[in-house]
């Protein structure tokens, strides 16, 4: 449980967090003050928990520095995808770590994660309790919880009020007209804007607050029904062998198959093709679909590597884990399914770079380019867990995952697009200018390059480049793109 100086400590800062949160983000374009605003919270997360027997400090700082380099994001970039994408992963990636950090259960992070996210709403009345209630005289004192319950009362009857006033004053002109005096009358004392900003900051100051308070008054987050999850495990005796060799089977003679019409039709050239195609057009569609086979067959793999168990030895259930004895065929015919599996990534890649010289550059297909490399990592340590069962692939699988999507948002996709098109340009003379105008800022300093390329189509990307928002902003609103940007106009 908290301690008192604590609790008073942990009010005060919370108001400060809820202080800092209206003047960061009230009115303001999101940007530096992101990041900053999460050092602060991490700040405050660790000040709170720094004394909690279970807290483990190692493991809290090293998801902070990555959930930080995340959060960047906003005074780097100006793509839209990886700013609305940080926008819910940093805070919820934050509530994950602060699980690991508390030592929770790996099988429990998920629904303790919502909790973290979900139950300090109803946590948000501890604030006003803990700062004015006296514990040394009386835990339960009854003149706070009366205070306590007015302030709830009022704050329950804010959005109420406001459904009711504004039914009331489209149904009765005079009530309207009397009601638009008085609201005008108080303006002059008291803005509504400060009334915002206030509730603003006492509903912020409030959650934070009941998330530290529900931390330490969960007291079963590691709590796990053993049996029952012994009992299912060891209920459960694996993909029967013969069903599962005829089903591989069956995929990798298809898969071969088609193997070999890639080599034959695609890496060969052969233009013995279907009436109505060219070599062309053959070679450059459908790669989306074979990424999208790709990561089924992946997640197929992996499921059957772990739910067949091996060839039975012994029936003996109360140590299933050691009953089975690897089975040389099922892992060839895995390991078949993935050598098909890398030729379908091949290929994709191939007919996703003859799309691109046929038609431009794009961010999907640079992403799918991404994806690609990412899917290839997966598929090799797929392919590893198949004859080395005890590699931990899913820890190993949410670092290489987690390491990928941090490497990405630090890469310029928009640059990238807009250097690969222009230098095609350079090439070819073909250029898709309206797609790359609607890139963000991100694209600005490639873009440049068209001053000494195409001196009329420059001009026709600073006057866009006018119209997309470059006025002054506050601090809190700073962000790099957008600044280099500016300076290219100016």
């Amino acid at each position: 449980m908290l301690k008192i100086n604590h609790v008073k400590i942990l009010g005060i800062l919370s108001i400060i967090l809820g202080v800092l949160f209206v003047i960061f983000f009230y009115e303001h374009k999101i940007g530096i003050s992101y990041t900053i605003y999460t050092i602060v919270l991490v700040a405050y997360h660790y000040f709170a928990l720094r004394t909690k027997k279970e807290f483990r400090s190692k493991v809290y700082f090293g998801g902070i520095i990555y959930i930080v380099l995340l959060s960047t994001i906003y005074l780097r970039s100006d793509f839209i995808l990886f700013r609305a994408l940080n926008f819910i992963a940093v805070p919820v990636l934050l509530c994950v770590n602060l699980m690991l950090s508390l030592d929770v259960d790996i099988k429990l992070i998920a629904g303790n994660t919502l909790g973290i996210i979900f139950v300090p709403i109803s946590k948000m009345h501890k604030l006003f309790i803990e700062l004015f209630s006296n514990r040394r005289k009386e835990s339960n004192n009854k003149n706070s919880q009366v205070f306590v319950k007015v302030l709830l009362g009022i704050a329950i009857s804010i959005p109420a009020l406001f459904i009711i006033i504004n039914l009331l004053t489209s149904a009765d002109v005079v009530f309207a007209d009397k009601l638009s005096h008085i609201s005008s009358g108080l303006e002059d004392v008291v803005k509504a804007d400060i009334v915002i900003k206030i509730l603003l900051a006492i509903i912020v100051s409030a959650y934070f607050f009941g998330q530290i308070y529900y931390l330490y008054d969960n007291k079963n987050r590691k709590s796990v029904v053993r049996q029952e999850e012994k009992e299912s495990n060891t209920s459960f005796k694996g993909f029967d062998r013969i069903i599962t060799i005829t089903f591989m089977a069956i995929l990798d003679l298809v898969y071969i198959a088609f193997t070999m019409i890639q080599f034959v039709y695609l890496f060969g050239g052969n233009n013995n093709l279907p009436v109505g195609y060219t070599y062309a057009e053959y070679a450059r569609e459908g790669f989306f679909q074979l990424v999208f086979l790709s990561v089924i067959n992946i997640v197929l793999i992996f499921i059957i590597n772990k739910l067949y168990l091996g060839i039975k030895i012994k029936d003996d259930i109360s140590n299933i884990g050691h009953n089975y004895r690897k089975d040389i065929i099922v892992d060839s015919l895995l390991s078949i399914m993935v050598i098909c599996t890398f030729v379908l990534i091949i290929s994709s890649i191939y007919r996703l770079g003859l799309y691109e010289e046929a038609y431009g550059y794009t961010r999907l297909r640079l992403l799918v380019y991404m994806f690609i490399v990412f899917e290839t990592l997966i598929m090799i340590l797929v392919a590893i867990n198949i004859w080395n069962k005890k590699l931990p692939i899913i820890r190993i699988g949410i670092i290489v995952s987690l390491a990928s999507y941090l490497i990405i948002n630090f890469i310029n996709i928009d640059g990238i697009v807009a250097r690969e098109n222009i230098n095609r340009y350079v090439e070819t003379g073909k250029i898709d200018f309206h797609y790359l105008v609607d890139l963000s800022t991100d694209a600005a300093g490639e873009m440049s390059r068209l001053k000494n390329i195409d001196d009329k189509m420059y001009g026709e990307y600073i006057e866009y480049l006018n119209t997309y928002e470059l006025e002054e902003v506050q601090w809190q609103s700073f962000n790099l793109s957008q600044y280099n940007a500016k300076k290219l106009v100016e």
